[in-house]
């Protein structure tokens, strides 16, 4: 019922039992497939020394320790994993190996690789369109600055009141939108 791999092992490494998760990831049905073996005669052979270093760690000083481990698995992919190991004491409180449990982390690293990937296209986007807006700016302050001036010489020059009255409804139009700019 535990969401992750359990294992445990003695001073050499040999492997004293394990859990169905545990199974699964070697690729294995039994628990007897794993007693008696190190981590040199399973999938991750591979990794093996590295394991064993941090195992000797726990060994070493007592300590628990948290870590992560990449390792084979029997399809061949590289998983990642969050690994929890702690020393295995007998009834007299010595040391008689190391007790551990591994959880896969790997889609975790997949969601942060996406995110790190989303998150540099929308800084992108977010670039282009400032620019965007920034060249748009320019070229559009100009002749908007030219249409101002041009009301205002309109309001001024108009023959009608209803003439000024467009002219001035251009003039307001013009800054609003001047002002959308700025």
């Amino acid at each position: 019922t535990m969401p992750g791999c359990i294992y445990w092992k003695d001073l050499n490494g040999v492997y004293l039992g394990c859990n169905k998760i545990f199974l699964d990831m070697a690729g294995l049905q039994f628990e007897d497939e794993v007693i008696g073996k190190t981590d040199k005669d399973l999938c991750w052979y591979k990794e093996a020394d590295a394991l064993r270093q941090h195992d000797l760690n726990v060994i070493k000083t007592g300590l628990i320790q948290e870590m992560e481990e990449e390792v084979h698995l029997i399809d061949g992919s590289k998983q990642l994993y969050s690994v929890v190991k702690g020393p295995l004491y007998d009834e007299n409180h010595q040391i008689i190996g190391i007790v551990g449990t591994s959880i896969n982390i790997s889609y975790r690293q997949e969601l942060e690789r996406n995110l790190s990937v989303a998150k540099e296209k929308a800084e992108s986007a977010n670039r282009a369109k400032s620019e965007f807006i920034a060249n748009m700016s320019h070229d559009i302050l100009t002749p908007l600055t030219g249409v101002i001036g041009m009301s205002t010489i309109l309001e001024k020059k108009a023959c009608t009141e209803e003439n000024r009255e467009y002219a001035r409804m251009l003039h307001l139009s013009g800054n609003e939108l001047l002002r959308l700019l700025n």
